[in-house]
């Protein structure tokens, strides 16, 4: 009986290939529950070839593409993440991650955000799609503020670093750690402009700043190359001076500017890494104030390049999702609902400010982290 047993076993295993093909397909949520069926399959499921698969193959899941919010208390920490479906309503799709006591301090690089955990005083790694967690080395500051932290992806090496600074005052010191490893290292080489603005954007393995930075007269972008780990600048259009954000659209760094006076035109300069040169685009939202207008990013489902608005005098935040091929515009209003503390209907509380990043299932193993994915 045991050896029928055992027969049937073998008869019901399959190749790794096939196994790989099937899990790639599987959506984030229910692919993690089979990681407790058997060792075997906690192993595939865990190992960063996988990871890389499910990607890719996420990225064309018009299902596995979501919104990711962030909820603020009086317009500085964050309270929790919450994620909707790109017409924004609330999804169970991926879990909701709330920091009673702890404080988020980068931002969402491929769906990873570091942390602090006030309980441990602990630096610690959040995959906001699997809710895995892991603590990074970290030394708790003891005279100065809690030092300024940027995350950055190399996408050559595969490899996610943390840069870090530490401000004395009259000295800013600069650290990096390459996540895997349990060792901060001194940088050697430092920006132009040392104190920078919080909000970042990693693009193409560089990490941009806005900053009130000038040389010669002339606007410039700060960025840090997160492979070569070095700094240097770019530089806008000439004439762009009121740089409104820095933002992604696709997989190229782009700049909004809005001209003075003209309060339903946005300008969006696309940077073409290929040749250097920055591809204009003017939008015009005829019936939006462009004042209250914060650009997010392109939506994967429908390439639309997507923005928000606050309305009213409760700061209600409206999506509004923009063709630049065919110049269509459409809106979408914001509904969570079992979330009281959070929202009322589709207003959200007044207490609390919101912000927005696009994001695709990403079940990067944390645990094999100096081997990352994307």
């Amino acid at each position: 009986m045991g050896k029928r047993k055992r027969r049937g076993d073998l008869e019901l295993q399959l190749p790794d290939d096939i196994l790989l093909n099937i899990f790639k397909r599987i959506p984030a949520k229910p692919l993690m529950r089979l990681k407790c069926v058997c060792k075997s399959w906690k192993t595939l499921i865990s190992s960063p070839f996988l990871a890389n698969l499910h990607y890719k193959v996420s990225q064309t899941r018009p299902d596995a593409s979501y919104l990711i919010f962030y909820l603020r208390k009086n317009f500085s920490t964050i309270r929790s993440i919450f994620p909707t479906n790109l017409e924004a309503a609330f999804t169970a799709g991926l879990p909701t991650h709330n920091f009673q006591q702890s404080s988020p301090c980068t931002d969402i690089v491929n769906g990873l955000i570091c942390f602090f955990d006030r309980k441990d005083y602990q630096l610690k790694m959040l995959n906001i799609t699997t809710g895995e967690k892991v603590t990074l080395p970290y030394q708790r500051p003891l005279q100065f503020r809690y030092p300024s932290m940027f995350l950055g992806f190399d996408p050559h090496r595969k490899e996610y670093k943390v840069l870090c600074t530490l401000d004395f005052g009259r000295q800013v010191k600069w650290r990096i750690l390459t996540i895997g490893t349990n060792l901060w290292r001194t940088m050697g080489n430092k920006p132009l402009l040392e104190k920078f603005k919080k909000g970042t954007i990693c693009v193409d393995g560089c990490i941009y700043w806005k900053d009130e930075l000038f040389v010669d007269g002339e606007r410039a972008i700060q960025y840090f190359h997160v492979g070569e780990e070095k700094f240097g600048m770019v530089f806008p259009p000439k004439r762009t001076k009121r740089i409104r954000q820095v933002t992604r659209i696709g997989d190229d760094l782009a700049i909004v500017y809005r001209k003075p006076f003209c309060h339903n035109l946005l300008k969006l300069w696309i940077f073409n890494k290929e040749d250097k040169n920055w591809a204009k685009n003017v939008i015009k939202l005829p019936r939006i104030p462009v004042s209250r207008l914060e650009v997010i990013g392109t939506t994967h489902k429908t390439s639309e390049i997507l923005m928000t608005t606050k309305l009213g005098y409760h700061d209600m935040l409206q999506l509004v999702f923009y063709n630049l091929e065919t110049e269509n515009l459409r809106t979408s209003n914001i509904s969570c609902p079992g979330m009281p503390s959070i929202a009322a209907g589709n207003l959200l509380s007044y207490d609390a400010s919101a912000t927005v990043s696009n994001h695709v299932e990403n079940i990067f193993p944390l645990e094999f982290s100096s081997q990352g994915t994307a």
